[in-house]
């Protein structure tokens, strides 16, 4: 489906009227022109080409909801095209931000007990939802592993063995309690180092 010049007009006059039921026919008109398109750039440009078609979706449709809240309107019914491809662009980047912390910080929360953080962090990083993410931290892991051995390395096997703090008391001859605290301390670490990557995979 393609929008005509009249297309744009109408659309235009909706946004133009100022009211909220005008409004959201506008943004539904404008998520039924650009949903295909929208949905490949997102997946080729901000998901890296790895083509998670339920993540698209979400971004996409938390994106143009948002649209519904916020005053910015194209300037005429020619600038539609531009001004929502900016809008686009700018908002679905921060929503996978949003999506990438929401999931990161459980791994950290004061609710959940240690073997909870490692059970939680492995189902996250294994999650088809977020290949991109397990992506960005298995690259951020061999880089933080030249500086910190130790610390990736016990990392690097509660995210993809899923060895428990008992079973890695055997392996390093330290204390549960002690590989609790490198475990805690490396993955604040890896905050830091994980936004320039996730940046550099959803295109930004």
């Amino acid at each position: 489906m393609y929008a005509t010049d009249k297309d744009f007009e109408e659309i235009f006059a909706l946004f133009d009227s100022g009211n909220f039921e005008s409004r959201k026919v506008a943004v539904m008109k404008l998520y039924e022109f650009y949903r295909t398109s929208y949905l490949m750039i997102i997946k080729r440009e901000m998901l890296h080409s790895r083509y998670d078609d339920s993540l698209a979706e979400d971004v996409l449709q938390d994106t143009f909801i948002s649209l519904l809240s916020k005053n910015t309107t194209p300037s005429s019914p020619f600038a539609i095209g531009q001004w929502l491809k900016s809008y686009v662009y700018n908002v679905a980047r921060d929503n996978l931000k949003k999506a990438y912390r929401k999931n990161e910080s459980t791994f950290h929360s004061d609710e959940l007990s240690d073997d909870d953080s490692v059970s939680n962090l492995s189902n996250f990083v294994e999650s088809g939802d977020s290949s991109f993410i397990k992506h960005c931290l298995s690259t951020v892991i061999i880089e933080y592993g030249r500086d910190y051995p130790e610390k990736a390395e016990v990392l690097s096997k509660i995210i993809t063995e899923d060895v428990s703090y008992k079973q890695l008391s055997k392996i390093f001859g330290k204390t549960e309690s002690n590989l609790k605290r490198i475990f805690s301390l490396a993955s604040h670490e890896l905050e830091d180092l994980m936004e320039p990557c996730f940046e550099k995979y959803s295109g930004k």
